[in-house]
């Protein structure tokens, strides 16, 4: 939730991005359909019944497997499957030189949820509390204002 989110400042700046090395390790050569697919076993190994299913996906990299045609299908495939399971994916995409493009990649695979509109957010998050706005929009339970 946002208080996740708010757990991201202490990996602000030099010193920051020394903490995120250290702590969760980092590899330019990743693979998003692997990460996705990490992602829907975290979902399968919870045993409770959950209201919704989301993955918030943070990224500056509009094409993540430009250079890689398998490493694109398979992420395709395991975003597919996601949707299949009722797992939303959305994408909070932040500022980068030149502008992010959405159409390059993510929407293909981008997904919505039965009451609510697209999951991509026309404009790039450029700081934390554009991030916290956009969590506390998904986080909160969309209500019926009229019987």
């Amino acid at each position: 939730g946002a208080k996740r989110v708010l757990e991201l400042d202490q990996y602000r700046g030099d010193e920051g991005q020394v903490l995120f090395r250290k702590t969760f390790g980092h590899n330019a050569d990743y693979s998003l359909g692997e990460a996705l697919w990490a992602c829907s076993n975290l979902f399968s190994d919870v045993r409770v019944r959950l209201s919704h299913k989301r993955i918030m996906l943070f990224t500056n990299d509009d094409d993540p497997h430009a250079n890689d045609s398998a490493k694109a299908k398979l992420a395709r495939t395991r975003a597919g499957d996601l949707r299949d399971t009722g797992i939303i994916l959305d994408l909070m995409h932040l500022k980068k030189p030149g502008g992010f493009d959405i159409s390059l990649f993510y929407r293909d695979i981008i997904n919505i949820a039965e009451d609510e509109d697209l999951g991509i957010q026309p404009e790039e998050s450029r700081k934390l509390e554009d991030l916290r706005k956009k969590v506390r929009a998904k986080e909160t339970k969309k209500r019926t204002l009229v019987r």
